[in-house]
């Protein structure tokens, strides 16, 4: 799907928007006399903003702050089968955009390198946990003014599948489109058009009504950062894909990613407005240290309430703290902590994309199997409809499956510990648990959405059994 569906979403709205308003204009510039004052008072109460005590307070940044975009780590998944296409991919990537603005990269030549891809297999005796291809820019291409440069890591995730984990930064221009909007004090007063029902006087049944949502600005101003970032992503990730055979993207799914912030903005400043606008609540994440910390959720309008978004996680960075190790700065140690832990949270954040495709898939199947079980000799579209459902599953099945699910909550649990041991000692002190959703909930919230699905797979099985 173009732009993961991001771009449909927001043309779909805006034709909505436009069609609703005009019918309602022309049911009231049309209406007879008697209902003409009534059809005009229900359209200037659907298209009216009726929540400024909400929009009064400015959602920009505060005067002589920053919060500026480092980079966007991402990872997609490549299946070990597709391994030999995933190096002839890497090959063409070195050869044509192998990076010149920078020194360094894969040790060795052509075929050690793909060697060592190869031996990613942990059942091995001598094996790679991850494999650094370099730096690489698309010189040349219509990518070159979103895209400064990327690096390239191959990681070990299973016994099924690699990771292809890319740290993106941003052109110039790219990044000051972003900042404008970071920076900005956003407004949007048009309203979402949204259908409900209605009993209508003095008739059984109901009919389908047109209201408007208004949202939030600082929510809408959320959506607007979360809707760019995704779309730059896509149109990476449709180049990266002519080289790489990448599962995620190549079923539509916007692969999952880690934005890196750096701030010069005090955690105990008064901004509340601010963070929200750019999709953060202070509750929805934890502090690895002073330093750096880490948010599970993020806080967009309710235009995203259904669809819900997995797969993101923001790292912010206050580079105003030092760092209390010598000769490491603050953005150097942001830097390593992702080196590390990204692939713990990568791990995590995959299982939940994949478990969000699971659950579309099997109650497409469910449907199919209804429909099935109405008719009479019904053996081939049977066999056909458990074919087609094993073939869509499978991906899941074997990511879930292959996979010490306790060793990644216990890599995590490491990062945090400075953090964890603040925590406990809030609670003793005070008698009273201090919330936050940090690690724990997120590992949880992952094995449980995956557990369900497991369960939800068992009862299909089991009615397609009695079939």
């Amino acid at each position: 799907m173009r732009y993961y569906g991001i771009k449909r979403r927001i043309q779909k709205e805006k034709i909505l928007y436009f069609y609703v308003r005009r019918l309602m204009w022309l049911q009231w510039y049309l209406s007879i006399e008697t209902n003409r004052e009534k059809k005009k008072a229900r359209f200037y109460q659907t298209f009216s903003v009726h929540t400024d005590f909400l929009k009064k307070e400015s959602n920009a940044i505060s005067e002589n702050r920053c919060l500026k975009l480092n980079s966007i780590i991402t990872a997609d998944l490549v299946a070990r089968e597709d391994i030999d296409k995933l190096k002839r991919g890497l090959k063409k990537l070195l050869k044509h955009y192998r990076g010149s603005k920078f020194l360094g990269g894969p040790i060795g030549g052509l075929e050690e390198f793909c060697s060592k891809i190869e031996n990613m297999d942990s059942a091995g005796v001598s094996w790679f946990n991850n494999v650094n291809c370099g730096v690489f820019d698309f010189s040349g291409l219509d990518l070159e003014s979103d895209i400064e440069y990327f690096t390239v890591k191959i990681r070990n995730i299973n016994a099924s599948f690699l990771a292809v984990e890319s740290e993106i930064h941003l052109s110039e221009s790219a990044q000051q489109s972003l900042q404008r909007l970071i920076v900005s004090d956003y407004r949007d007063d048009e309203g979402y058009v949204h259908s409900s029902l209605m009993a209508p006087k003095g008739r059984r049944g109901a009919i389908d009504i047109y209201g408007t949502h208004f949202f939030n600005d600082e929510n809408l101003k959320a959506d607007k950062l979360f809707e760019n970032i995704g779309c730059l992503l896509w149109k990476f990730h449709n180049k990266f894909a002519h080289y790489l055979p990448l599962v995620l993207h190549g079923h539509g799914i916007c692969p999952s990613r880690i934005e890196c912030y750096f701030t010069d903005i005090d955690y105990h400043e008064k901004c509340d407005r601010f963070w929200n606008s750019v999709g953060i609540q202070d509750y929805q994440g934890q502090f690895i240290n002073r330093r750096h910390k880490i948010f599970f959720r993020d806080a967009l309008s309710g235009r995203y309430e259904l669809d819900g978004t997995y797969g993101r996680l923001l790292c912010i960075t206050n580079n105003k703290l030092p760092s209390p190790y010598k000769y490491v700065s603050t953005e150097m140690e942001a830097y390593e902590i992702m080196q590390e832990y990204s692939v713990t949270f990568f791990r995590l954040m995959l299982l939940s994309l994949l478990s969000k495709d699971a659950g579309g898939i099997i109650i497409e199947a469910k449907k199919k199997l209804d429909k099935i079980k109405l008719e009479r000799n019904n053996y081939n579209k049977l066999l056909k409809l458990r074919y087609k459902f094993s073939k869509d599953i499978d991906l899941y099945q074997r990511y879930f499956s292959d996979h010490n699910w306790n060793r990644a909550k216990k890599k995590a649990s490491d990062l945090f510990e400075e953090s964890d041991s603040v925590i406990k000692q809030f609670a003793e002190n005070n008698k009273k648990p201090f919330f936050c959703f940090g690690y724990d909930h997120f590992y949880s919230g992952c094995i449980a959405g995956a557990k369900k699905i497991e369960d939800r797979l068992n009862d299909l099985e089991e009615e397609k059994s009695h079939n």
